[in-house]
């Protein structure tokens, strides 16, 4: 019985890492924004990696404004750093390029979108 728990426990969490939960990556960003800026054409790809990089820093954002919370000095030193307004720059511009562009979105895009959006949304 102990080895079926095991077992178990060692299935879900092989799962739960192979889940395709992405790492902010600021290069990946840096790069789908000069896409953005440049209009080149977005494949569907694309969309995919900025949905998943814009979870990721979403979920980055929200771990540091849990750490900085009320503490104002910590907030100032959050706005001065230029990673953290990078950060929130990309948080942003995905979310509103991914929304006004969804017409384009494959099938398979959309599924990805709107687990993205679920995600995102629980996360508040």
């Amino acid at each position: 019985m102990k080895y079926l728990k095991f077992l178990f426990i060692a299935a879900v969490l092989v799962l739960a890492s192979c889940s395709g939960s992405k790492s902010y990556n600021p290069e990946v960003c840096q790069n789908l924004a000069e896409k953005i800026e440049n209009s080149t054409e977005f494949t569907q790809d694309d969309y995919a990696e900025m949905i998943d990089q814009l979870v990721a820093a979403s979920k980055l954002l929200q771990e540091k404004s849990k750490e900085i919370g009320d503490d104002q000095e910590k907030q100032k030193e959050f706005v001065a750093q230029e990673d953290n307004m990078k950060l929130a720059g990309y948080t942003m511009a995905f979310a509103m390029y991914l929304y006004s562009n969804q017409d384009k979105f494959s099938d398979d895009t959309k599924k990805k979108f709107e687990a993205a959006e679920k995600e995102l949304k629980s996360m508040k």
